[in-house]
């Protein structure tokens, strides 16, 4: 009797089955089916060898009563090891059948079964590789991104190497996709207050989201929402100050199987550009002509021409004054220069009036003159005497002037006085007779020029009696 009658075996494991009842005399040995024995030891315990290429590689049987089955390496499937006892003296031959259950071992799989660097794509793909020998595999297609858990299943006739049956599971995966994503620009030039257009768009359906990074740009819209495959979209981009700018362009799929996508735009910003208008640069010929002092504030210029303003262009005194030209906003002058010009205008001197009552008088030596009234005189310097051929000696002011001359002079002294003490108010002249020879001489009354009048001189003619 045995044990048991079944045993299980792969490559290498040992299975133990033990004789529980033999009344032979017999030597107990072992055969197994459709096999040829290749060695035997007959000693103390039998061992029975078959080829290499047979399931069970051999059979052990101790006179302890044990019979051990060894794996080798043959096709997996149900074989027949006959544990024999042949006839003897004193009893009849005996066998008992074992079946025995091969194995064949097979290797767990894992991860680096699956395709590498799968991609979504559209389209259900297979995630593994061709599995080994022994097993199949299920649940090893897909077509979104994400992971899958595939399973490993055994043939027949197949066991784990870790001498298990039970399926194994193993995760695969395959990676969202990338979406391509066109611009029309990699960068844009702008001026200031201007603006410029570039076009995005996807393969994919989604989302664009368009932002800046400074106050020196800006962008519109901000946003694209679910935008159709393959479908442009305008942005605008205007500038505002001058420098750069970067725009960034973000993509959102609205489809989980892709990535995000974003990109970027430089954008310089130049100083705006203006056409401007040429104006004439303005010279002396602006000036009004034959300007004299009157005594009160007097515009130097005529009109300006187009594109420019004039300033410091009005005056009272005699003299020049610069005038100075500056352009209004949009204009050049004519030699493409923006800065002021200037030029000069003048303001002449009056010609101041001077009358006397009369220009012919006598005089006696030691004796004044009759007046001479001084009718009209509009200068402003002070009225001075003269005699012709003779240097004054002295000179004071009183009231209004006297003059003296040398002793022998035929005038020895002019004075002028001056009505309520204003020269414009001069009243009149009187000479006083000298010690020359008798005859005519002249006696000038005159104002040297001053800031605002030139010179004025009226000539009285006197005739000297001793």
């Amino acid at each position: 009797m045995l044990s048991s009658y079944s045993a299980d075996l792969t490559v290498n494991h040992y299975e133990t089955i033990n004789v529980t009842e033999y009344t032979g005399d017999g030597k107990l040995r072992g055969t197994l089916s459709g096999y040829i024995t290749t060695n035997t030891n007959y000693n103390n315990e039998g061992w029975y060898a078959y080829y290499n290429n047979s399931p069970v590689y051999g059979v052990s049987i101790t006179n302890g009563g044990e019979i051990v089955l060894l794996g080798g390496e043959g096709n997996a499937g149900n074989y027949t090891v006959s544990i024999i006892s042949d006839a003897t003296t004193n009893y009849k031959a005996v066998s008992k059948d074992i079946t025995v259950h091969y194995y064949v071992t097979a290797q767990i799989p894992t991860n680096t079964y699956c395709k590498q660097s799968l991609t979504y794509n559209g389209s259900n793909q297979t995630l593994t590789n061709t599995p080994g020998d022994g097993y199949t595999f299920s649940g090893n297609t897909g077509n979104n991104a994400g992971e899958y858990t595939v399973t490993a299943t055994l043939k027949s006739g197949y066991i784990w190497s870790d001498n298990t049956t039970g399926n194994k599971t193993f995760t695969c995966s395959i990676g969202k996709a990338t979406p391509i994503l066109t611009l029309s620009n990699s960068s844009l030039d702008v001026s200031e207050n201007g603006s410029v257009q570039f076009t995005e768009k996807a393969n994919v359906k989604g989302t664009f989201s368009n932002s800046v990074n400074n106050n020196k740009i800006s962008v519109s819209p901000s946003n694209h929402n679910n935008v159709t495959s393959n479908t442009e979209k305008t942005v605008t981009v205007s500038g505002i100050s001058t420098g750069s700018g970067v725009v960034t362009i973000v993509f959102v799929p609205s489809d989980s199987n892709y990535y995000g996508k974003s990109a970027t735009i430089r954008v310089n910003v130049a100083a705006a550009s203006i056409n401007y208008i040429s104006a004439t640069i303005p010279t002396n010929t602006y000036c009004k002509q034959s300007l004299t002092y009157n005594g009160s504030n007097q515009t130097l210029t005529n009109t300006p021409g187009d594109g420019y303003t004039f300033s410091g262009n009005t005056g009272n005194n005699a003299g020049e004054y610069t005038v100075t030209a500056t352009l209004k906003s949009g204009y050049i002058w004519s030699d493409n220069t923006t800065g002021n010009k200037t030029f000069t205008c003048s303001i002449g001197k009056a010609t101041p009036t001077l009358t006397l009552s009369k220009y012919n008088i006598s005089v006696s030596s030691g004796t004044f003159s009759d007046s001479i009234l001084i009718t009209s005189y509009t200068g402003d310097g002070q009225l001075q005497a003269s005699v012709e051929g003779y240097s004054i000696s002295s000179s004071g002011n009183g009231s209004g002037g006297w003059y003296a001359f040398y002793n022998n002079s035929p005038i020895f002294g002019v004075s002028i006085t001056y009505s309520g003490g204003s020269i414009t108010n001069a009243g009149e002249i009187e000479l006083i007779g000298g010690e020359g020879k008798a005859g005519n001489y002249t006696v000038s009354i005159f104002s040297n020029a001053t800031t605002n009048y030139k010179a004025v001189s009226k000539d009285i003619t006197v005739y000297f009696s001793p």
